[in-house]
């Protein structure tokens, strides 16, 4: 009597083992997007371009889908890299936003705390010293900066940032800039800067929220930025011109 093959045979196996992959690999594709990268590019500009955000998260996600690159400071032009798919928005009631108190004053300072402004474009050497140090350290791309932390950029520098809501702030070579607050809650937002000295250009998205402000603090002045695109430059005698 012969014996009867077993379903499971080593060929079987193999057959199954093939679609598992080509079925992880179909899934797979579905949830990342590859792109190519251009020159001035950086993982946190492509991250906010494609994803509209930037944070640890999504840096881990970022490793994970490229382990080929040892240090995601450094990717080259023409290089491809795999980024997770942004998920479509979900619609979901507004929030209501509770009366001040003491039991919610916490909450405020831990989402305060929690945002962050981060850099995606470096050229020459720029610095950056935290909150009550004076220990200046090179700044470098992809970095994550949050309230009172200094920035400043030598002779024939640029820097580029982008705040949680997509508003772009760059600085020119021989400017110096501190970072008051940086805050964005889901009705409100709060932007300040101090501008000691240099150029800052800034784009601005649209702020949500009554009571929202965007200010740049200058040596002379306060100002409170209107509109979409903002130039301001304070020279070495720190005189302030719009």
């Amino acid at each position: 009597m012969s014996k009867k093959s077993s379903f499971l045979g080593p060929r079987h196996l193999t057959i199954l083992l093939i679609c598992l992959v080509a079925i992880w690999v179909v899934a797979a594709s579905n949830s990342v997007i590859s792109v190519k990268v251009r020159s001035g590019d950086s993982i946190s500009y492509l991250a906010f371009k494609h994803l509209h955000k930037y944070n640890q998260e999504i840096i881990n996600q970022i490793r994970l889908l490229n382990p080929q690159i040892k240090d995601l400071n450094r990717i080259q032009v023409g290089q491809t890299i795999r980024l997770p798919k942004r998920k479509p928005a979900v619609a979901v009631p507004e929030p209501v936003e509770p009366t001040p108190s003491p039991q919610t004053a916490p909450a405020k300072r831990m989402v305060a705390k929690g945002s962050r402004a981060v850099v995606t474009f470096v050229e020459g050497e720029a610095q950056m010293t935290s909150a009550g140090r004076d220990n200046w350290r090179k700044l470098q791309v992809n970095a994550l900066l949050k309230p009172g932390d200094k920035v400043r950029v030598l002779e024939n520098g640029r820097l580029e940032l982008v705040l949680d809501n997509r508003s772009v702030l760059r600085l020119a070579g021989n400017s110096t800039l501190e970072l008051k607050e940086v805050e964005r809650r889901p009705k409100k937002e709060n932007y300040r800067f101090s501008l000691s000295v240099g150029k800052m250009w800034t784009r601005i998205t649209r702020l949500l929220g009554f009571g929202s402000k965007y200010q740049v603090e200058t040596p002379t002045a306060i100002t409170a930025v209107q509109g979409t695109v903002y130039d301001l430059d304070v020279d070495a005698n720190r005189h302030c011109g719009v």
